[in-house]
Parts: C-alpha cells; structure tokens; sequence
C-alpha cells in the first residue's frame, strides 16, 4: 500500500507540469497548454517558471491568483497514501501521537547581534560598516541595511518572547537554530530521525540559553537519540502535535534533499501550512528563497547591472561572446531598461528543485494576503555541505566571484537571515502592495541581480575559473 507523499503517478514529469500549467491557466490558457504538453519540460522548465514571475507583474491580483491556482493544483495533483493530498489536510487524522521531550538551557542569552565574516566577529558599526560595502557593491539590497540597524536598537527583540519557532529541517546549515538558540528563544526543532542528528540537536539545546521542544514517537526511549520525524511520511502526526502547543507559531522551512524527493518534502511542508494556517489565524510563516531563480528587480539592480558592464574588459567580453555565438557574458538586462526580470535559474539544479521552490513562493504569497506574518526572504547562495558535494557547483560559484557575485560561509548567512527573520517577525513594516516587492525586500542576492552579465551565461566560465580552488576567492569585477 502506497505511503507518505507521493505522485499520483509514475510519470512525474507529467505532474509537474500539469501543476505549472493549471498555476497559469487562470491568466494565459495558451501558455497553459504549451506547459501542459511541452515535450522537452527538463529543458523548458526554466523559461516556463520565469513566466509566472513576468505573467504576476501585470497587477497584483494577477500575482495572487497564480499563487492561488499553483496551490491548489499542487494540493490536488499529489497524494498521501491513497488520498488526494488536499483531502487529507481536509479532514486530518494521526495514526500515533508524538510525545514531547522538552530540553531547557542554561546558558546566558547573548546580548545584541553579530555577523561572523572572513574570521571576523562583525558587531554595531563594523557590521554597518559590511553592510554599506556589500550594498555597495551590490550584493544586498539597501533595506538590508535599515533591517539590521533597527535589530541593533532593539535587542530586547531577539529573545521572540511569546513565540514559538518551529524549525522543519532544524539543523539546516543555513538555518537559524544556533541564533535563536543563543539569544534565549523557544525552538521546536524537527528533522529526520537518526541517532546521530539527534544526540548533536540535544547537545546544542543542552548548552544553550534557549528552550527546545523535539517529537518523539510513542514507545520509543526517552533519551536523545530518538528525536525527531519524517515530514513525508509523518506530516499529519506532526501538524496535530504542533497544534496542540499553546504558543504563537511561526513554522519555518529550511529542509533540503535531493531530486523529486525535496518536492514531496516541500509539499508535505506545505501541507502542515494547509491545515494549521486553518487552525491559527496568528501562524507565522518563514522561507528562504534560492537567488537561483527569476525575480523581479528595479533600476537600481539594473543601473549596477550596466555600471558593471561599462567598466568590464570590453575586448574580452566581445572576443568570448562572438566565439560562443552569443550565448555567453550577455548583458544582465537590455539597455535602457529601468524594470526587469534577473533569470538566476541553474538548470543543472533540476525542475524539482525549481517547482519546490516556486511552490514555497505562491504559499508566501498567499499567507501575505490572507493576513499571516510571513518572513520569505532571498537568502545568499552558501557554501554549504550539500553545495561543497557538487563539485561543478561548487566551482561555478568559487569562479564566481570572479565575476563581482559574492558566495557567503555558514555561519555568515545564518546570522544574517536570522537577524532579518527576528525583524520580519517583531517590526511592524507595511506589506507592499505587489509581491514581487515582498521578494525583493531586504534580499540578500550574493550580485546575481547586479552582475554585468546575466548569470547563466557566465555559469560555464565561472565553473571553469573556479576549479582547483578553494571556495574563497577575492570579489573582482571581470
């Protein structure tokens, strides 16, 4: 008998795009179409994900109803066991109930923020100091900078007191669980059981100054190496024992896994949104959105975009691009442009990827406008453990660097994402208007959207220029 997540059929590619055609069909049913019997999707998938961010610029509405579409498609073209995934969140039931083992802390909640960097512990006015350079050179965007300067004069923020964090894939190199941790916050953390996982999240929360709540299944010993679920196969069990907690939510989604299998993860994520969004009118929601991806960006991306450009080795650029037949160093954006879309998608990352991904951004979306608080930030590419295993990635962005994109270590980005996740959940901002501003608030790209050339036309070269190095290289303008 089928279990967990699953597609409704072998043929997941036919899936996928039926999810991304009916996302569309509300706003352009020949596109639609054309998604829905594109013969070569593992190729096309890139161009078709970049129209639902070009179709959502025509109004907002427009914006929201793909997400809405995109939702609703996901939910009812994938299953749980035998059951259209939408009708088990419907009508939710357990087939166990986890049991809570709680660990308090004992450390002292460390006061005010700081942003390790290149060996450095960057606090107050040297971290000020970064960000201005790395606005500067753009690598951030500006309200980066009013973010963390407002986390700076209200320390009193980052203990979340009164909230409760929930962290799916808790132990997400890029994730915030070391931060909140430190700062004296209440954390429930899930991730995969294993023995290993669990003994090193006990350890963490044993010495730390925060409290952390993990699931544990009936029957098993009370002891840390028995921590822990499987959201695929597990999710109606975890969104009743979650519900059950008393404390204001914020679920945050930071797992990672491989192929198909991260967008079954991501959708039985999407699930427990599902059902506990109905449940809790104050859920928070919290994401970090790839770089890699299609965004919308204004004129002060595209002016960086051509000052780059104007001041790049002309003679090289032209010799290079008319050899590849102009496919490679192509301008970011055409000229005169004070509006457009940066394309950052890898295809090499693989539809799944891409489509679990996208689906994170329509539920950001749709919580905004139903009156959720929602922290969905671009957060930098990483040289994380699962970037570092690919090696032709892992070149592509060492090269990278090369070409004014600046790749950031662990514990850079966690600091970074963490303070501006305390911000998102503790300022009170207006929401925009437009989603695409929402993406692009305090978006932290790594220059992929001010790059003198478009990112996937410098992809080769950059993989070429960063192999047989190490991941840190100096920032230099090609």
């Amino acid at each position: 008998m089928p279990t967990g997540v699953r597609f409704n059929t072998n043929n997941t590619t036919a899936v996928s795009r039926s999810i991304v055609s009916k996302a569309v069909r509300p706003v352009d049913s020949v596109r639609a179409n054309e998604i829905l019997h594109d013969p070569d999707w593992r190729s096309n998938f890139t161009d078709h994900l970049r129209f639902l961010v070009e179709a959502g610029l025509d109004s907002s509405e427009t914006a929201r109803s793909i997400a809405r579409a995109g939702l609703t498609a996901a939910h009812e073209e994938m299953f749980f066991g035998r059951r259209v995934l939408h009708d088990v969140t419907a009508n939710l039931s357990g087939a166990f109930e986890f049991k809570t083992k709680e660990i308090r802390g004992k450390d002292t909640p460390m006061a005010g923020i700081a942003v390790p960097y290149r060996g450095q512990s960057l606090r107050g006015s040297t971290l000020m100091t970064q960000i201005d350079e790395w606005i500067t050179s753009g690598v951030i965007t500006p309200a980066v900078r009013d973010v963390v300067s407002e986390v700076l004069d209200n320390p009193e923020w980052l203990k979340l007191d009164g909230d409760s964090i929930a962290l799916l894939g808790a132990q997400a190199q890029t994730g915030p669980l070391r931060c909140l941790l430190a700062w004296g916050a209440d954390v429930v953390a899930i991730d995969l059981p294993s023995p290993e996982s669990s003994r090193q999240l006990a350890s963490m929360a044993e010495g730390s100054a925060g409290r952390v709540r993990f699931p544990i299944r009936p029957g098993a010993p009370d002891d840390a190496s028995h921590f822990g679920a499987d959201l695929v196969y597990e999710f109606p069990e975890v969104a009743l024992w979650l519900d059950a907690m008393p404390e204001r939510l914020t679920m945050g989604h930071y797992y990672y896994t491989e192929s198909a299998r991260y967008l079954l993860l991501s959708l039985a994520g999407d699930a427990l949104n599902a059902y506990l969004m109905r449940k809790r009118p104050d859920l928070g929601l919290a994401y970090l959105f790839s770089p890699a991806g299609a965004y919308a960006v204004g004129s002060r991306e595209i002016d960086l975009s051509t000052e780059h450009f104007a001041h790049s080795r002309t003679w090289w650029r032209k010799s290079v691009g008319l050899l590849s037949g102009g496919h490679l160093l192509t301008p970011n954006y055409p000229q005169d442009y004070t509006f457009g879309i940066c394309d950052a998608q890898i295809p090499q990352q693989g539809p799944y990827y891409a489509l679990a991904k996208q689906v994170q951004r329509w539920r950001a979306t749709q919580a905004i406008e139903a009156g959720h608080r929602v922290s969905a930030r671009v957060a930098p590419l990483t040289f994380t453990q699962s970037l570092l295993a690919n090696k032709a990635l892992t070149a592509a962005c060492t090269g990278a660097q090369r070409f004014g994109i600046e790749v950031l270590e662990p514990e850079t980005s966690q600091a970074l994402m963490a303070i501006l996740l305390v911000h998102d959940l503790r300022a009170e901002r207006p929401r925009f208007e437009e989603p695409w501003r929402e993406e692009h608030f305090a978006a932290s790209h790594n220059g992929l959207w001010t790059c003198a050339y478009s990112p996937r036309s410098v992809l080769s070269l950059a993989a070429v220029a960063g192999m047989g190095t190490g991941p840190k290289r100096p920032n230099l303008l090609a």
